[in-house]
This record gives structure tokens, sequence and C-alpha cells, in this order.
């Protein structure tokens, strides 16, 4: 005979794989639905400055933050493949991040050029120009991550397992500076004349929801967990 708790436990057993698909796919579609709110808000090609929106939207909100999920146990979509597969598929994201920041960066300092503006006079800016020089230094230490080698050409000798806490540990403030400078860009005159309202309200929380789910990866993967040893 079948009992209760069989029947209860093949109904739990049955329903876990939907669930997880389910919290797995929440994490892409706040990250690639609001990438394309802000691309359809900021209507590219129709000025110059609207590139800065869509292009750093597109680096950090999706290309930065999928670049981070590859190695989520819980959030990646690419969790079948090997290490080597994974690491590859990071660097692709995280290169390709950095290139459309620049990019951004790029385009809304030849605006204020074009309109005899001064360049970072908010917080924004500041943080926006510091944020971009942040991930082009993670990425140089995820290249000596990747190639430790590097280091033995200048003596220096470092654990390898050090080296990723610290890149991963570094990964974690780049994100939170991209969230920063993204909030602080939701009080600019571009975002405050474009989006309000709960619209607006929905755009901090996506942007909390993001930066939460970076730091639940890093810390929860990485960080001790206070656990006795066995």
């Amino acid at each position: 005979m079948i009992s209760d708790s069989d029947n209860q436990s093949g109904k739990t057993e049955s329903t876990y794989p939907i669930i997880s698909f389910i919290s797995r796919m929440v994490a892409h579609f706040v990250s690639v639905l609001f990438t394309a709110f802000i691309v359809y808000t900021a209507q590219p090609g129709s000025s110059l400055f609207s590139w800065h929106p869509t292009l750093m939207s597109i680096a950090f909100l999706c290309l930065l933050f999928e670049g981070i999920l590859v190695f989520s146990p819980q959030s990646s979509l690419v969790s079948s493949l090997s290490r080597k597969a994974k690491l590859t598929a990071h660097w692709l994201f995280q290169v390709s991040a950095l290139t459309f920041a620049v990019s951004g960066f790029l385009v809304i300092w030849y605006n204020k050029h074009l309109n005899n503006s001064n360049h970072f006079t908010t917080w924004h800016g500041l943080c926006g120009v510091v944020t971009v020089g942040y991930l082009f230094v993670q990425i140089m230490g995820g290249i000596l991550g990747k190639y430790p080698q590097i280091l033995n050409i200048f003596r220096i000798k470092v654990r390898l397992a050090d080296l990723k806490i610290v890149h991963a540990t570094s990964g974690l403030l780049a994100y939170l500076l991209v969230s920063i400078t993204f909030m602080l860009a939701m009080f600019s005159t571009w975002f405050t004349s474009n989006i309000t309202g709960t619209t607006w309200f929905g755009c901090f929380g996506c942007i909390s929801c993001l930066a939460l789910i970076v730091m639940n990866q890093v810390t929860t993967a990485y960080l001790p967990s206070g656990r006795p040893a066995k």
C-alpha cells in the first residue's frame, strides 16, 4: 500500500523541478526585462545622449549580471556545462560588459564636450567613472586568476584559492558600485522626466533585486558559512 506520506513525497519531488526552474528564471527575467525597458525608454538613436543609458544598461544590468550568474548553482542557465566552459562564458560576458560600458562612457563624455558642459559634476557622474574604472581593474584581476603564472614573473606568492576569493569579493563590490550608480541616475533630469510614479519605484526595486541576487551568490559561495566542522 502507498501511504499518504509517500504520496506527499512524490508530489514534492514532482513539483521541485518546476519551483527550481521558476526561481532560476526570475533573476534572468528581471535582468532582461528591466534592461529592455530602459532601452525602450531611451529610444537609442533619437539623440547622442540616448546611447548612454542604452549602452550602460546593457553593460551592467544584463551582461555583467548574467556573467556573474554563470557560476550560480541556483540561477545559472548553463549549470550542466563544465567548469572550463562556464569560465569561458563568464569571460565573454564580462569583456562584452566592459566594451559596452566604455562605449557608454565615451558617448556621455563626447555629448558633454559638444554641449560645453562640465564633466563629473554630479554624484552619478563621479560614481560612474569610478565604476567603469573599477570594472577594468576587476577584469585585470580575473586575468590573474586565470593565469596565476603571471604573478610568478614578479615573484608574488599568492594561493590560487585566496586569489579567487579576493576576485569574487571584489566582484561583489563592483556590482554594489553599479547599483549605487544606477540608483543615483534615477534622480537625474533625464530619468525623472521619463520615468515617474510607481514605475520609478519599480525600477528602484529591480536594481535592489539584482544587487541582492549577486550579494547572495557571492556570500553563499565564498564566505564562511559558520557551520561547525564535521
